[in-house]
């Protein structure tokens, strides 16, 4: 006879898939109306131009959609390889900003770097805690209205090196803030919804800074006052 098994619940699973589908539709989409204009007899060159613009942004955000899942992917397995080297915090954050500096001119911000008197040296993969800095920088960039500015700072203590990032967007609602490293956990309100993202960002910040004995965590006053995000790492 063969036995019952209770029927397996897809819910979250088709939860997370209609969230990737909808990130990725909307790129998609933008490409293919490019690749239709392309086909219009009267394109001129500084319409041409628009058009292969266009794609790139949307190549891109595709790109970093599919980076994001693939992040995810390793560190929830354990493959991200940890490479640990003596560095400058400062230089990492540096890196980082390098790396957003295009998003953050674009979102219209003004981005400040707080550096401490003294170097910080800390025990850590570069490339990795280069990448919690973008994501926690991205995240600011995403919620933040134009004008607004995101600080960045430094600092050391007896026994941790503190990298913090703070900004003036929409804030955090305290009922959200108990699951904001979630996977797949986006803000509810129709606000940071129009700004797009997976939850998948801070999710993978989590879990690099923790990968480092380090910890994360978040602050915000409430919804229009800002947010903060504190990263501790052992020096």
């Amino acid at each position: 006879m063969t036995p019952l098994h209770a029927p397996i619940d897809y819910t979250g699973a088709i939860e997370v898939l209609a969230i990737i589908a909808h990130e990725l539709r909307n790129p998609l989409a933008a490409i293919q109306f490019a690749a239709r204009s392309l086909k219009a007899d009267d394109l001129d060159a500084t319409r041409i131009e628009q058009v292969r613009t266009l794609i790139d942004r949307q190549v891109q955000q595709v790109f970093r959609i599919t980076n994001d899942l693939l992040d995810v992917t390793r560190v929830s397995t354990g493959k991200f390889a940890l490479r640990k080297e003596r560095v400058d915090l400062a230089t990492v954050v540096l890196n980082a900003m390098d790396s957003c500096r295009a998003t953050i001119d674009a979102g219209g911000l003004t981005a400040i770097l707080q550096l401490p008197s003294s170097t910080v040296y800390v025990e850590v993969d570069p490339a990795l805690m280069a990448q919690v800095v973008v994501n926690l920088l991205d995240n600011s960039v995403k919620y933040s209205e134009r004008g607004g500015e995101i600080v960045i700072s430094v600092d050391r203590g007896p026994s941790e090196a503190t990298i913090r990032v703070c900004d003036q967007g929409i804030g955090i609602a305290a009922d959200a803030m108990p699951h904001l490293f979630e996977l797949f956990v986006r803000g509810d309100c129709a606000q940071s919804k129009a700004r797009g993202g997976m939850g998948i960002g801070l999710n993978v910040v989590k879990r690099i800074v923790q990968l480092h004995e380090g910890t994360v965590e978040a602050y915000s006053a409430g919804p229009g006052c800002g947010s903060a995000f504190t990263v501790r790492v052992p020096c």
